[in-house]
């Protein structure tokens, strides 16, 4: 007996269930307000999640699509820091990895505008297997003209998924240039 005529009030499962929820939510939107979060997405595609990183104002993502390796199968850009692939004084096209004309692919278009004579940066692709969900980063390294050319140039850059660009649930590329000639990030 708690008091002369009171009587104790019980709380079922469902109520106590409740107000931990609100609380919960409570708590939540404290925190979200307390705290900026940022979330940027890209747009869906019939390969995935699309994330476009510029972190070079002269080297640009343009787009990403799905494509197939062209015939014959483009230059592929360098895996080495100490030499990177000299891009040409006219648009083209590369691949990053090893590449199949025909194959399945991921395309990625660059627009490059008035970039530092003879600058070396490195480009980082990054995809995941939508069967596996096994994650692959390849790294690739090229160098601006001696002579920047004075319009835009459009580079595409390839990628080969196999047969199948649904097998890709999620990529996203990163370039950076190097601080040195041969030391890249």
């Amino acid at each position: 007996m708690i008091g002369a005529g009171r009587s104790r009030v019980r709380l079922g499962p469902r109520v106590v269930l409740g107000v931990g929820v609100l609380g919960a939510v409570l708590a939540f939107a404290a925190g979200v307000g307390v705290a900026k979060i940022t979330i940027a997405s890209g747009a869906e595609s019939a390969s995935g999640q699309i994330e476009l990183g510029g972190a070079l104002t002269w080297w640009s993502p343009v787009t990403i699509a799905a494509d197939l390796i062209p015939a014959p199968v483009p230059t592929a850009l360098s895996t080495s820091a100490a030499s990177p692939t000299p891009l040409p004084g006219t648009n083209g096209s590369f691949v990053v990895g090893t590449a199949i004309a025909g194959h399945a692919a991921l395309r990625w278009d660059f627009s490059e505008k008035s970039a530092p004579a003879s600058t070396e940066f490195t480009l980082t692709i990054t995809y995941v297997n939508a069967t596996t969900g096994a994650m692959t980063t390849l790294e690739a390294f090229a160098k601006t003209q001696t002579s920047p050319p004075t319009g835009t140039m459009t580079w595409s850059v390839y990628l080969d998924v196999g047969t199948n660009v649904a097998s890709v649930s999620a990529s996203s590329e990163l370039a950076q240039q190097c601080p040195s000639s041969t030391t890249c990030p």
